[in-house]
């Protein structure tokens, strides 16, 4: 439970290992649902498939993933997930709101990561996502109903995108061709705060030393 004292659980998800080990966790368990459908629509630019998006978001279908794959041009796909004898007819709605097309199984790209030598997680407002495109004029993939994408770029130039992006959200760079110099966390404003809890909870720093944001 973290209804009370300190939510060291959020603490320690974001620490990436350098505050602690998971030694014993425990899950709550939901049953699978009866049925998907996967609704998809191909638009010519990211503003429509922000409209599609906050249509979606601000329908009662109760989307379980909204994702988006891009450019030229970009797929906007719904993932709805139910009792059998109701995600037919809210697919059916899906497919009316945003002009897609009904199917049992995904797209080939979902769940994949973009190609690229560059993959970097963009985390920004879902209102972001036409600036986001705007920003990176390269492969782009992720959830649109979360505000989290990820960009596969070109190594020469993926400083530059990288800083740009920023503007819009966080940009952490995942994978990078050996040799390459880049920003990996980007600004990080609580970093001396980030410090001094490192050295509450290892303050002899054996936890994954040098794998954070400024060399925590």
């Amino acid at each position: 439970k973290n209804v009370a004292g300190y939510d060291l659980g959020k603490l320690f998800t974001g620490s990436r290992g350098t505050l602690g080990l998971i030694v014993e966790a425990a899950f709550r368990l939901h049953p699978l649902p009866q049925a998907s459908a996967y609704v998809s629509a191909t638009v010519a630019d990211a503003g429509r498939a922000l409209e599609l998006t906050r249509a979606l978001l601000h329908s009662s279908l109760v989307p379980s993933a909204i994702e988006v794959d891009g450019p030229d041009p970009i797929t906007v796909t719904v993932l709805l997930e139910g009792f059998a004898g109701g995600v037919p007819a809210r697919a059916e709605a899906a497919r009316d709101l945003i002009g897609g097309r009904i199917a049992d199984a995904p797209p080939g790209w979902w769940g994949r990561l973009p190609d690229g030598e560059v993959l970097a997680e963009v985390r920004a407002a879902p209102s972001k996502l036409t600036a986001i495109f705007q920003e990176a004029p390269a492969h782009v993939r992720g959830s649109a109903g979360r505000g989290v994408w990820h960009v596969g770029l070109p190594s020469g130039d993926a400083e530059q995108t990288l800083d740009r992006l920023r503007r819009h959200g966080s940009a952490v760079v995942l994978s990078a061709p050996d040799g390459t110099s880049l920003d990996r966390w980007g600004p990080v404003n609580a970093l001396s705060l980030m410090r001094r809890v490192k050295d509450q909870f290892d303050p002899e720093h054996r936890l994954s030393p040098g794998r954070f944001a400024g060399g925590i």
